[in-house]
């Protein structure tokens, strides 16, 4: 199996300053999917980065981008964007734009007056003015489209306030992080599926106890097969959320001969494909099989 790697931990390489809150951790990248963190923030630098959701699927390390949001209102008289609290965003910062939905409403960023400019563009960046200096306070902002605009203070204006939840978004507070995966671990006796959900999945298997995940060669042996398994498909265990993605099947089979005379009774000390009588043989072969699917 290949894609077998989780998100195990995030490390602060830079905490940055000036943080007012908590930036949102993004994890993009390496080939995998949703993996879930939050960072928390003490005297405005950032103490520690905590995974929710390790995700599936990687072959890399992600990357993490940390971006603080803060929602605002457009002051349409005066052309500045509004916060409820002290932003800290310094002057000339490149900054971002998002408008969220909000019940029905549909988001939708301001629509700006300035000559030659029809509308703002989501994740395009700008430029802050911002400070004393442009006669503005600590909880209000301007921006313009290049460096050399905010620093002449050349700022955007509006018509509208725009609709739905209004986010800016900056990296101006330095905080950095990278990725660190590890290879996921299924558990011997659970229960696995194929595909994306277990609800729409048609396939499913259990986990060999007897060395069902060899995690150096990514080999995972399953048995109580329900269903057909097919290479370049991804398996998901319903208890460790490992995954990992079929690179190829192995159907490993198996005859053990009983002799007539014993004084032992044979004994299986693993299940692996449930020892089964084949009548149109000789009664004493027992064939054993089991699916080993490799990563």
């Amino acid at each position: 199996m290949f894609n077998t790697s989780i998100l195990s931990q995030i490390k602060i390489t830079n905490p940055g300053a000036g943080y007012t809150s908590a930036p949102s951790v993004i994890v993009e990248g390496g080939g995998g999917f949703g993996a879930e963190a939050v960072a928390i923030v003490r005297n405005n630098r950032l103490n520690e980065i905590q995974i929710k959701n390790p995700g599936a699927g990687y072959s890399s390390e992600p990357v993490v981008t940390l971006k603080s949001e803060f929602n605002y209102v457009v002051n349409l008289d005066l052309n500045y964007l509004q916060f409820n609290f002290p932003h800290g965003i310094t002057q000339g910062a490149a900054i971002s734009f998002r408008a969220d939905d909000v019940g029905s409403t549909e988001g939708e960023l301001p629509k700006p007056s300035s000559a030659g400019l029809t509308s703002l563009v989501e994740n395009q960046t700008y430029y802050a003015i911002a400070g004393d200096a442009n006669s503005l306070e600590s909880d209000q902002i301007r921006f313009a489209l290049t460096p050399a605009d905010a620093e002449s203070g050349n700022y955007i204006t509006f018509l509208t306030q725009g609709a739905g939840r209004q986010v800016l978004l900056t990296e101006v507070f330095g905080g950095a992080a990278e990725a660190i995966v590890e290879t996921s671990r299924f558990l011997e006796g659970e229960r696995v599926f194929m595909g994306d959900s277990e609800e729409l999945a048609t396939v499913f298997a259990t986990v060999s106890n007897n060395d069902g995940w060899q995690i150096g060669p990514k080999i995972l042996k399953l048995v109580d097969l329900d269903g057909e398994f097919v290479a370049g498909q991804r398996v998901n265990g319903t208890v460790s959320r490992a995954s990992g993605v079929i690179d190829n099947i192995s159907l490993a089979k198996g005859v053990l001969n009983i002799g007539s005379l014993t004084e032992t009774p044979g004994k299986f000390i693993d299940d692996v494909g449930k020892p089964s009588v084949d009548r149109s043989e000789d009664p004493r072969l027992l064939l054993l099989s089991e699916l080993l699917l490799r990563y």
